[in-house]
């Protein structure tokens, strides 16, 4: 149940911020509705007011940012007519880097439900995926996608990494450093893609 006079859009990202956070600190595999309300000093009731299961919950944590991610790319994507192919794609590819650094905790709660459930929703991949694919396949091609998705993939699985193989893999001193130089041998692939053929 509802608390009265609670505020709906403060309880539920009370709620998203207390999941993301647990993700952050222990892995997806801790999270619970119980240990939510818990971490977001609500009752359980509460937090299944507002989310019904645990997958809903998951759920709208990977919507918010989906949206945020969409809205990256297709800012990046509306300033080719007045850029070169090969600067929209070095700034896209740092802005989104940096992005999946800061949004690590939902990216691993992502992987964790593909590997749990063998893949997206049908309504993510209705929602976000072939939206997306559609918008940008129509502006590069196809081929040109599919070197993007190669990307974020890379990517994502970079920055899922924990800080000591992070290190270890791209023989850095810090982990900032090796975010640095991962993003800029992405920058390097990202610009040498863009200059190909679809």
């Amino acid at each position: 149940m509802r608390p009265k006079n609670a505020d709906p859009a403060a309880t539920q990202q009370a709620i998203l911020n207390a999941a993301l956070s647990i993700v952050s600190e222990s892995g997806p595999s801790a999270l619970s509705l119980r240990g939510v309300a818990r971490k977001a000093n609500l009752s359980t009731g509460t937090v299944s007011y507002y989310f019904s299961s645990l997958d809903a919950l998951c759920e709208a944590c990977l919507d918010g940012h989906y949206d945020r991610m969409r809205e990256i790319a297709l800012k990046h994507m509306q300033r080719l007519p007045e850029s070169t192919p090969a600067a929209v794609a070095e700034m896209a590819t740092r802005e989104l880097y940096r992005f999946a650094i800061l949004e690590r905790p939902i990216l691993l709660l992502q992987l964790s439900r593909l590997a749990e459930h063998g893949g997206h929703t049908d309504q993510r991949r209705d929602n976000h995926h072939r939206n997306m694919m559609r918008s940008v396949a129509g502006v590069v091609g196809t081929s040109t996608w599919l070197k993007i998705q190669s990307l974020v993939f890379a990517a994502v699985r970079y920055v899922c990494l924990s800080p000591e193989d992070l290190i270890l893999f791209t023989g850095a001193s810090s982990l900032e450093q090796a975010h640095d130089r991962i993003e800029q041998h992405l920058v390097d692939v990202a610009v040498a893609t863009v200059g190909k053929p679809r």
